[in-house]
C-alpha cells in the first residue's frame, strides 16, 4: 500500500458536526460520532488483528473508516463523503483528524470526495444504493427464509440429533422456519471439511430426512482457515499463505490458504461441491477476512485480488442458487458475491463486551453496529443482525427481537426450541413474520438512543 497523503482540509465545523466510521468487516464497529468524542477502538492485539484491518489499526486522536468516511455538517444540512474510486478491488483506508481551525482528512489510495445535501442515514442509503448497482449486488430474493442456527444453544457439542428436535418443534408450532443451519462443531477440523467429526451423525442422512420434510440443510464453513491439527496443514503446507502469522483459535495455531494456488483452490471447490452433494443449499461463510490476509501470496495477487478470487471459487462450485452468508467478511469487496451478510459483532448473553470493546460479542457491541449498517439492508445484501435469542436468560430479549425484525432480513433463532417459554416463542414468530423486506435508514442518535427510521 502507498503512504497517506492529504486528500482533503476543510474548516472546522460547529460543535454539532460527526463523523460516521465504516468498519472493515462485519465484527468492526461503525457508527456515528462528535468531533470530540472517542470512537471504539481494539482492547487488545487480537481484537485489531482478529475484528479490525490487519495492519491498520486506528490512531489515537483519528477518525478511521475503511474505505468510507462521512463527516456531517448539520448547520448546512450537507454531508461530506469520502470513498473508495473501486470500492471492489481497492479499500483505501481514510482518515480524520482535527488540527486546530481545520479539519484534516488523508487516505492511502485513490479515493472521491463529494458534498451532498441531507443528513447521514439518507445520504449514506442513497450512497449504498449506488455501490450495490455498481458492484451487483444480488438483490434478487426479498423474501429470506426463516433459519434455525445450532450455534446460540448447541454451540460446537451439536449433534444430528439436536436438528432433529428442532424441527420437530418448529413443525408443532408452525413456524415459517424453512433452513436448519449446523454451525461450527460439524466439521473434523479447521481446514478438514470432509467427513464430519464422528459422534455428530451423518450430513447425508440429516439432509435426507430435512428434505423429506420441506426444509434444507445449512452448514458453518471458515472456509479460508487452516488449522495447525488438520490433515491439510500436514499434508499441503504448500497451499498456506505465507505472510504475518493469524492469532490462535480453537486451541491451536491458524493458518491461512492461498487462494492464488491453483491446487488449493481446486481443493477448496471439491470440498465445497462434495457438500452441494450431500443436500447442503446454505452456507455460512465464517471468518472471511482471512481470504483478504495480509501475506505473500504464491502468484502474487493483492489481498482483496486473492479475497475476491476465492469467493468467485466457492460461488462457482455451488451454484448460483445456493445461498452464501458471510460473516467476518470484508464488508465493501463482498457486494455481489454473498446474498446475505452479517452486519455486527456476535450477539451473546450479556449486555457489555469484554474490555468496553464493542468488536467483541455482546448485546451492546450488536446494536450499536447494526444500527448504524441498517441502510445496507436490500441495497448491498440482505442484512444478517445475528440470531435471535428469545429465551428468559437473555438481557432485554424484547429490545433484541425488535431489533433483528426492524434491521435483517435472516431471522435465524439461536435457541432450544423446546426450552422457550411463552414470551420466547412470542417474539420468534412474531420477528420471523415481521422481518425487513423494505430498505431501513437507521443511525443510531448521538445521545445513545435508537435513532429513527427513514
Amino acid at each position: 500500500m502507498s503512504d497517506f497523503a492529504i486528500v482533503d482540509q476543510l474548516p472546522r465545523p460547529d460543535a454539532a458536526a460527526a463523523v460516521y466510521e465504516s468498519g472493515w468487516q462485519s465484527w468492526s464497529p461503525s457508527g456515528l460520532y462528535r468531533l470530540d468524542q472517542a470512537p471504539p477502538r481494539p482492547s487488545t492485539d487480537r481484537s485489531a488483528a482478529i475484528s479490525y484491518r490487519p495492519g491498520r489499526r486506528p490512531e489515537p486522536g483519528r477518525f478511521q473508516g475503511e474505505g468510507l468516511l462521512l463527516l456531517d455538517l448539520p448547520e448546512s444540512q450537507q454531508c461530506r463523503v469520502w470513498s473508495s474510486t473501486n470500492p471492489g478491488l481497492e479499500v483505501p483506508t481514510i482518515r480524520l483528524s482535527v488540527e486546530g481551525r481545520f479539519v484534516q482528512v488523508e487516505a492511502d489510495g485513490p479515493i472521491v470526495s463529494e458534498t451532498v445535501a441531507g443528513s447521514p442515514a439518507p445520504v449514506l442509503a442513497r450512497h449504498f444504493s449506488g455501490l450495490g448497482r455498481q458492484l451487483g449486488a444480488r438483490l434478487a430474493d426479498v423474501s429470506f427464509p426463516g433459519v434455525w442456527c445450532s450455534w446460540g444453544f448447541h454451540r460446537r457439542g451439536v449433534v444430528a440429533a439436536d436438528v432433529d428436535e428442532a424441527v420437530d418443534q418448529v413443525e408443532r408450532w408452525d413456524l415459517p422456519v424453512d433452513i436448519f443451519l449446523v454451525d461450527d462443531g460439524w466439521q473434523l477440523e479447521i481446514g478438514d471439511w470432509r467427513p464430519e467429526r464422528p459422534g455428530f451423525g451423518g450430513l447425508e442422512a440429516l439432509a435426507g430426512r430435512l428434505r423429506s420434510r420441506g426444509r434444507r440443510l445449512g452448514l458453518w464453513v471458515a472456509p479460508f482457515l487452516v488449522g495447525s491439527h488438520s490433515h491439510l496443514a500436514s499434508k499441503h503446507p504448500e497451499w498456506l499463505l505465507d505472510g504475518p502469522t493469524h492469532p490462535r483459535c480453537w486451541g491451536q495455531g491458524i493458518a491461512v490458504l492461498d487462494l492464488t494456488n491453483p491446487d488449493a483452490g481446486r481443493h477448496l471447490q471439491s470440498q465445497f461441491q462434495r457438500l452441494c452433494e450431500l443436500g447442503c443449499s446454505y452456507f455460512k461463510l465464517d471468518f472471511l477476512y482471512a481470504g483478504a490476509w495480509p501475506g505473500r501470496p504464491s502468484h502474487g495477487a493483492g489481498p482483496l485480488d486473492a479475497y475476491r478470487h476465492g469467493m468467485g471459487l466457492i460461488r462457482a462450485a455451488v451454484g448460483p442458487q445456493t445461498t452464501l452468508v458471510g460473516c467476518g467478511a470484508p464488508l465493501l469487496p463482498s457486494v455481489g458475491l454473498v446474498d446475505a451478510m452479517r452486519v455486527s459483532p456476535d450477539i451473546a448473553l450479556h449486555r457489555h463486551p469484554a474490555a468496553g470493546d464493542l468488536s467483541q460479542p455482546a448485546l451492546d457491541s450488536a446494536l450499536f453496529t447494526g444500527r448504524a449498517r441498517a441502510g445496507m439492508h436490500q441495497r448491498l445484501w440482505v442484512n444478517d443482525p445475528d440470531m435471535l435469542l428469545a429465551r428468559p436468560r437473555m438481557p432485554d430479549r424484547d429490545l433484541w427481537a425488535e431489533h433483528i425484525a426492524r434491521v435483517g432480513g435472516v431471522v435465524a433463532s439461536g435457541d432450544r426450541l423446546a426450552d422457550l417459554d411463552s414470551h420466547g416463542r412470542d417474539l420468534l414468530r412474531s420477528a420471523l413474520h415481521r422481518r425487513a423486506h423494505r430498505p431501513v435508514a437507521w443511525l443510531p442518535s448521538l445521545d445513545g438512543s435508537q435513532g429513527s427510521l427513514g
